[in-house]
């Protein structure tokens, strides 16, 4: 009896034991489960929290892409500023007291940049042309035959990323060395020899540029000095990309600074000059360089024309004795758009010309333009430099024209007397 007893005891106790074991796992196993795991739940809580943001997903996007940056919106820095325009409210100084007693309020440009490529050209047709003033370039220069020598050869207009020959061709830059022979492979390095030997400062820029690729693919073996100052230009544009600054003739630098991203559209100047010219067509109309839009990159090609002259007055012994060079019309015709753009700053965007009067905006604008000055009067003193200068620098020496830039720079922009005349080419 005692053993049919035990049995069913035994029975009961084992499945009491099972029963037990199973609550307990649903109740402690259940628990542990609701609670992130190290291997599951907590790692991909860090992941979502660490995932980039929308600047940083686009820059991320864009760092394979190596465009030039006056081509704009296929560039790094022009998405990340495209998505900065988006996300970043406009921070500008309040107007000195001075500027706010005589220049009514503005209301600041906000719409989206539009992609370049995307500009229906039919929309680009010259704007109108402004009323008379003693402001204003003309639209046709009346200037005598004597003062505009005949093009024998073309202007040096630094297309982003073409480079055109005397002959009337045109190619692109090389994007690497690739399986052929590059054109100018067998002349680089006495190329690069005499750049070191006539011109510092250029082959500086050469020395500081990461990619040496971006600076030799652009040398010309025919034409040796204009490649030189062609690949001096164009590295330039490259390595103030990779400094985030400016470099200076003299060796120094000045950073970029975001908030001149902001500014008014310089291709709101193009109306006071003639819609023909190639450095209008290039840098201030739409479809060209992104210098229309931003006047960041104004300012990079501005700086790019100075190191541009300044090498080619270092290496005029390698210039060509029969025939004009367009070397100077580049720097005078920038020298006349910074000019104008600050003047109609000052005339009808006032937050623009509050901006343009932050001290550390001001140093750059002012440092570049000392610069632009020094370079363009060496330049008056080396013949056949100019094919077609005189209607810009007779913008920059007229009174009025720099009565806004002056007052920005605090003393009168120098006229480059010497380059004025029939005398200059």
């Amino acid at each position: 009896m005692f053993r049919r007893m035990i049995m069913p005891v035994s029975a009961c106790a084992v499945l009491l034991t099972a029963v037990l074991a199973a609550g307990c796992k649903e109740t402690v196993f259940g628990e542990i489960q609701d609670r992130p795991s190290k291997l599951g739940g907590t790692e991909a809580t860090e992941a979502a929290a660490a995932a980039p943001t929308r600047t940083e997903h686009f820059a991320a996007s864009a760092r394979s892409i190596r465009a030039h940056p006056a081509l704009g919106p296929h560039s790094p820095a022009e998405i990340k500023r495209r998505v900065a325009q988006l996300v970043e409210p406009p921070r500008l100084a309040t107007p000195p007291a001075s500027i706010l007693a005589v220049t009514p309020p503005h209301a600041f440009e906000t719409e989206s940049r539009q992609q370049v490529a995307s500009v229906d050209l039919q929309q680009n047709a010259p704007a109108a042309a402004a009323p008379g003033s003693a402001s204003l370039i003309p639209a046709r220069s009346t200037a005598p035959a004597d003062q505009a020598p005949a093009r024998s050869t073309p202007r040096n207009v630094v297309i982003p990323m073409v480079v055109s020959s005397a002959d009337g061709t045109s190619w692109r830059a090389e994007g690497g060395e690739g399986k052929s022979q590059p054109r100018n492979a067998h002349c680089r390095d006495e190329a690069l020899e005499q750049l070191k030997r006539y011109s510092e400062s250029g082959y500086r820029i050469y020395e500081r540029l990461d990619d040496k690729r971006m600076f030799t693919t652009w040398i010309l073996c025919d034409e040796r000095q204009r490649g030189l100052t062609t690949a001096v230009h164009e590295a330039v544009h490259m390595l103030t990309e990779q400094l985030d600054a400016f470099p200076l003739v003299d060796g120094g630098q000045i950073a970029r600074i975001a908030i001149t991203e902001k500014f008014m559209k310089p291709g709101r100047i193009s109306a006071q000059f003639k819609q023909s010219d190639d450095f209008v067509r290039t840098y201030l109309l739409p479809g060209g360089a992104s210098s229309a839009d931003d006047f960041t990159y104004l300012i990079d090609e501005f700086n790019s024309y100075i190191h541009d002259l300044n090498t080619a007055i270092q290496t005029q012994t390698m210039a060509p004795r029969d025939s004009y060079l367009g070397h100077r019309d580049g720097m005078s015709a920038m020298m006349s758009f910074l000019m104008a753009y600050v003047a109609l700053a000052e005339k009808e965007d006032a937050r623009t010309w509050a901006g343009l009067h932050r001290p550390d905006v001001k140093h750059l604008v002012s440092t570049l333009w000392s610069d632009a000055e020094r370079t363009i009067e060496k330049s008056c003193k080396v013949p056949r430099y100019a094919v077609d200068d005189q209607v810009f620098l007779r913008h920059i020496c007229a009174p009025a024209n720099g009565r806004a830039l002056g007052h920005l720079l605090g003393r009168a922009p120098r006229c480059p007397k010497a380059c004025l005349g029939s005398a200059s080419g």
